[in-house]
């Protein structure tokens, strides 16, 4: 492996970790304004693989092709093939959307960042606000929310390319296989 290849496979798992972050304190948040205690909000997969938002479930799923795709990229589609039975092509669009996602992850990730830094910056558009610990919690809110509507928008567009039936075969496998892994809260 080269250098290039860590280090941007470590971009995108800190790019990940980022997402997941900001996930679960969006929905803390809104588990705290509906009166529950953040400390009694949690969502286990493997209990109730259903309740998993599917923002949170397509973002594993994107990522997942992709990671296939990176580790064996003549057999990582053909895993998925063959547990779904699905077309190389319809493999292919999935693939393609991951790296799709994996972009929109990034551009969201140097957006963030970008706000964080300029928080701390003197002349910050921070600056005239009088909490801006607030203000940038408020803008980094709205980025994790736009993340969660693009990868949703970025799902829909796939169930498009690939139609109904092969869609529901992915969005079954994953409820069934990947879900059960996800817990969300504490």
């Amino acid at each position: 492996m080269n250098l290039a290849k860590i280090t941007s496979r470590r971009q995108r798992i800190l790019q990940y970790l980022l997402f997941l972050g900001t996930t679960i304190a969006v929905v803390v948040g809104l588990a705290q304004t509906q009166g529950q205690s953040p400390d009694r909000f949690l969502i286990d997969g493997k209990l109730e693989p259903d309740r998993i938002p599917d923002f949170i479930l397509w973002d594993r799923i994107f990522q997942m092709a992709v990671q296939l795709n990176e580790i064996a990229p003549d057999h990582g589609e053909g895993i998925w093939i063959q547990k779904l039975h699905l077309p190389e092509e319809v493999m292919k669009e999935i693939v393609a959307q991951g790296f799709e996602y994996l972009e929109m992850l990034d551009d969201a990730d140097k957006e963030a960042q970008a706000h964080i830094s300029d928080s701390k910056n003197e002349k910050s558009d921070f600056k005239n606000h009088p909490n801006k610990t607030e203000a940038l919690k408020s803008k980094l809110t709205e980025i994790q929310l736009n993340k969660e509507g693009r990868t949703l928008e970025m799902r829909d567009r796939l169930r498009e390319r690939i139609g109904d039936e092969a869609f529901l075969r992915i969005e079954s496998f994953a409820r069934l296989q990947i879900a059960p892994n996800i817990k969300i809260g504490g």
